[in-house]
């Protein structure tokens, strides 16, 4: 499923990241990586930003980062 796609409040792990080369070396630095825990926190209402908690920092990440990260439930 897509990180975009998590109900709020519930806790997966990372299984891929497709995106741009740009956006993979960024998240990585932030712990946004394969095998990492998340908790969707928040999502505005036109779901265009997604608010994640990973590795106790939160980070807002737009819809089309999101869609690019693949994440299953725990």
């Amino acid at each position: 499923m897509k990180l975009s796609e998590m109900a709020i409040g519930k806790c997966a792990v990372i299984t891929a990241v497709k995106l741009q080369e740009f956006y993979l070396n960024r998240l990585i630095k932030m712990g946004v990586s394969v095998g990492s825990k998340v908790k969707t926190m928040a999502k505005s209402p036109f779901g265009q930003t997604v608010e994640i908690k990973v590795k106790g920092v939160r980070l807002a990440l737009g819809k089309n980062i999101a869609e690019g990260i693949t994440v299953k439930y725990d």
